[in-house]
């Protein structure tokens, strides 16, 4: 697919704790972690005791030799010992009062968590230098002798808290940035936590998830009013959103689906959650996931519904892969994967959340799209440029590079309001006479439109994407597409079209 990293969740030790026990129900997503210095035992072969660390090495090392880095998503802010009416399984038993942030008072200071900043019963106390150190220690071990390439950090505010408040000169910020071991690795925050909204505030060397990018394409793409301007501002960087001017594109994360929420596929396949499967009355799950089901709630046999949800599925990954930062999909989307409408699958450990692997040749149209796009990313570095450019300039989504119009060729302010957008992606100066350029039309709307193309250095436009297209059609490579014969293209309703300049070879 020319993907160079994976993502894994949490793979520590964890617990499964009484109240999904008591359903028969399992902790599947891995949130509660209680050892932080192995990987968790079912997920070895059970050949012989600890076989997992060796396992994992291997893993490791496979994927290494094929060019793709291991982030693992780490789990320090709470614990899987839940509060104080749960039992002691490991830190309680330890230094209960070193590890965990209690709320004090005069009457019983040592037995109540405080929980404001996690929601899972109690939060480790990182103003205790004994945790920050098992932290470090931690971070050391996957980095030393596992080789993994870099962290997640879940609900990462709560890690970084002074007198119970998140700072960007927290403790912990400086023993990691000052650790010789760690200084290569990569670090990526999930920057919110229940109390606190750090999107863009963490320092210069974090990259962060970047949810304003899903809401803000889900939105477009679904054709909400109001979200030309926020969705050229997200495509572009996000550069509104960062503290330190300092930081470049590839702080932002961008995703459209994640573990917890719609698969890519539910999304535009469900108008509502459905998490019965969790005995919890449907109760728990995402309030606004922007989704829509086009007609039918869950899978049907109508086609021209099947096909709309397939368009909008390609609209998504154009949307993903044609933005500035760093672009991160949820595994099976590229081949349709559903959750049934569960959108918070984390205590299903059967056919909900497991891969269907007949649904990479049932839908292996979707997947060779994917494939192709991240191919052509990986082909023209302009699609992918790591700087903002003009980076001190208020107006940086009109960039000398990269231009935004509207579909009568006025530069998008935020007073607009059409469902289309284009984005003029010209070749730099110092690659004047053999850089292409592109440009991409992003059209949400329910009818279609005529677009007007600019002049290009090389003065010839060439299409390479109409998700309006059918398989084998919607995507063609320089080398493959065709020419155009006029100066403007029309459009289809919801659909993504993107044109090429320059040399086919």
């Amino acid at each position: 697919m020319g993907v160079n990293a994976v993502e894994l969740l949490p793979i520590h030790q964890f617990f499964t704790n009484d109240f999904l026990a008591s359903k028969n129900l399992k902790e599947y997503w891995g949130y509660n972690s209680v050892g932080y210095f192995a990987p968790h035992f079912s997920y070895g072969t059970n050949q012989y005791p600890g076989c997992q660390v060796h396992e994992f090495k291997q893993l490791v090392r496979e994927l290494h030799k094929a060019g793709i880095e291991v982030i693992l998503d780490v789990v320090f802010n709470h614990t899987g010992e839940g509060n104080h009416l749960q039992p002691a399984v490991c830190f309680k038993g330890l230094d209960n009062s070193s590890f965990y942030a209690l709320k004090g008072g005069a009457e019983d200071p040592y037995r109540f968590y405080r929980d404001e900043h996690t929601g899972c019963g109690n939060t480790l106390n990182f103003e205790s230098e004994i945790v920050r150190a098992m932290t470090l220690d931690s971070l050391r071990y996957w980095v030393q002798e596992m080789h993994v390439d870099g962290f997640r950090f879940d609900l990462a505010p709560a890690l970084f808290l002074h007198h119970n408040a998140f700072q960007a000169k927290a403790p912990l910020f400086d023993a990691i940035n000052q650790d010789p071991i760690l200084q290569n690795t990569k670090l990526i925050a999930e920057p919110w936590d229940l109390r606190t909204y750090a999107v863009g505030a963490f320092p210069q060397r974090w990259m962060e998830w970047n949810d304003q990018f899903r809401d803000t394409i889900r939105k477009f793409i679904q054709s909400h009013d109001n979200q030309q301007w926020p969705f050229a501002l997200r495509m572009s960087g996000s550069r509104d959103l960062i503290k330190n001017k300092e930081k470049q594109s590839h702080f932002s994360i961008n995703f459209i689906t994640s573990h917890d929420g719609f698969t890519l596929n539910d999304l535009f396949s469900y108008n509502r959650r459905h998490n019965e499967a969790n005995l919890e009355e449907n109760d728990h799950g995402i309030v606004r996931g922007h989704s829509h089901n086009h007609g039918v709630e869950g899978e049907t046999d109508d086609q021209s519904v099947n096909d709309l949800r397939k368009k909008l599925i390609k609209n998504s990954l154009c949307c993903l892969f044609l933005s500035l930062g760093v672009p991160m999909m949820l595994g099976g989307d590229e081949f349709c994967r559903t959750q049934q409408g569960n959108d918070n699958a984390y205590c299903q450990d059967n056919d909900i959340t497991w891969f269907n692997w007949e649904f990479v040749h049932k839908h292996k149209d979707i997947l060779q799209f994917t494939k192709n796009i991240i191919a052509l990313r990986r082909r023209y570095p302009q699609l992918r440029h790591r700087n903002i450019i003009d980076k001190h300039s208020d107006s940086f989504i009109h960039q000398a590079q990269r231009q935004w119009f509207n579909r009568q060729g006025h530069a998008i302010d935020d007073g607009g309001d059409e469902k289309c957008a284009c984005l003029f992606i010209k070749s730099e100066p110092r690659w004047y006479r053999t850089a292409p350029s592109f440009f991409c039309i992003f059209n949400s709307a329910a009818e279609h439109k005529t677009i007007n193309l600019p002049a290009s250095n090389h003065k010839k436009w060439y299409q390479l994407i109409d998700t309006a297209q059918p398989e084998k059609k919607d995507l063609l490579f320089p080398e493959e597409s065709p020419l155009l014969s006029s100066g403007s293209i029309e459009i289809q309703p919801q659909s993504v079209i993107v044109l090429f300049s320059g040399e086919k070879s």
